[in-house]
């Protein structure tokens, strides 16, 4: 072969060799995009928020925002996204759709209930819970990658509730902040009522355009989202379960207590049933705004509705056959509790916390902890008289007894039933 030949083919090569070293460069480094802040504040999350502040893009909609940005490269890390421990030794069940199998061609996608940054208004535990439900329904039927991030108060949720079944703490920085083509939304769809009239009918796909979103509701979704013709055959376990037995069984996959709750919560019981044939008869008083939570909405609970719960309550004033509990979001309730029936009434420690509108962010965590712990001893009860509460109507739900549930409605007190407490109350939620 001629000599300059030789020469060009070697001049060539390096040049070859030569740009693809300074396209891996650019391609890795992201030295090219359109400079943004990388500040983080303990959470990948809020670092998400803060780039939505100065967004590439911005799409309106009815009923939410959404934003796609571009995201660069995060190193991969062992650390969780959301929280500051992975889990370990998570079981999942086999027909986990959620799992978000990829298909060929198409990049992993998440949809994740989110209370923080952006989201500062989520409403209450039980408000929460609804729209966690129907996050994780939604995201079964559109294969998507389940999670949930919740730093508003700033309290981590493992220490309440561990994942059970999905392992909803995922860790993005591994997954899907992978590729800079990925696209991010919020949808925020609290007390939104179109959408809550429209989920009969919406495709999920179509409304969730992006890779990774972050969602956030708080209505009764479930019954309009069973009956979504598109998803019929995905829904069909779904078929033979009423409302209350759907919202049990998507706890039951999502958590399980944290130990020392469940410790706790066993002590509890065991007080509260000395012996075997003793019987916990509860209630769960919901006042509305008063000096211990001072900025609910007022008039929810009459100084007369009380005293139909106190009467009502001492019919079980027997020591030798039952145990009292209650609980409420009114220290003056508890106070008056404890005077009336004494020995009889068991009780949980922790301070009374609305967890949307707490006063006191040193006892926040103390008082979420505890509302956790009292959900669950409502689950238990033999006797649970409910008022106008969304903690009550969901511990109802997820206490899966049909026997000894009353609620007190319209200032009466009536035998009632948990797949029918939406109705009786005539609420969204």
């Amino acid at each position: 072969m001629p000599r300059y030949i030789k020469r060009g083919a070697i001049i060539f090569s390096l040049s070859f060799v030569s740009f693809a070293v300074i396209h891996i460069f650019y391609t890795y480094t992201g030295v090219h995009e359109t400079p943004r802040r990388t500040d983080q504040l303990g959470n990948g999350v809020d670092t998400i928020d803060r780039d939505l502040d100065n967004g590439v893009t911005r799409e309106s909609g009815q009923g939410r925002e959404s934003v796609k940005i571009r995201l660069s490269d995060f190193r991969e890390s062992s650390k969780n996204f959301f929280l500051d421990k992975p889990v370990t030794n998570i079981k999942l069940s086999n027909n986990d759709v959620s799992s978000s199998r990829k298909e060929p061609g198409r990049r992993a996608r998440y949809l994740v209930y989110r209370c923080g940054g952006k989201f500062t208004f989520c409403g209450g535990w039980a408000d929460r819970f609804k729209g966690i439900a129907i996050g994780y329904l939604i995201s079964k039927v559109t294969n998507r990658t389940f999670g949930i991030s919740i730093t508003h108060p700033p309290c981590d949720l493992q220490r309440y509730l561990l994942p059970n079944q999905i392992a909803w703490n995922i860790d993005l920085s591994n997954t899907v902040v992978k590729s800079k083509k990925n696209s991010v939304g919020y949808h925020d769809v609290i007390s939104d009522v179109n959408f809550y009239h429209s989920i009969e009918k919406m495709d999920f796909d179509k409304y969730l355009k992006e890779d990774l979103v972050f969602f956030k509701g708080n209505l009764d979704y479930v019954d309009k989202f069973k009956n979504n013709y598109r998803y019929l055959n995905q829904n069909a376990w779904l078929a033979n379960l009423t409302r209350d037995q759907i919202y049990a069984k998507v706890y039951n996959q999502l958590f399980s207590l944290a130990p020392d709750i469940q410790r706790d919560l066993s002590s509890f019981l065991k007080i509260a049933r000395p012996t075997p044939s003793h019987k916990l008869v509860c209630s769960q008083i919901r006042v509305g705004r008063n000096p211990t939570n001072p900025r609910d909405r007022a008039n929810i609970g009459s100084k007369e509705d009380v005293s139909k719960v106190w009467r009502f309550l001492g019919q079980y004033n027997d020591p030798d056959k039952y145990r009292i509990y209650v609980t409420s979001d009114s220290e003056q309730v508890r106070t008056e509790a404890h005077a009336r029936f004494g020995k009889m009434l068991v009780d949980t420690e922790g301070p009374l916390v609305h967890i949307d509108k707490f006063t006191n962010s040193t006892s926040v965590c103390d008082g979420m902890r505890k509302l956790i712990l009292d959900q669950h001893v409502l689950m238990n009860c033999d006797v649970f008289l409910l008022t106008f509460s969304g903690l009550g109507r969901m511990a109802a739900y997820l206490r899966q007894k049909e026997s000894g549930l009353f609620c007190l409605v319209k200032h009466e007190i009536v035998s009632c039933s948990a797949h029918t407490l939406k109705e009786l109350y005539n609420v969204f939620g």
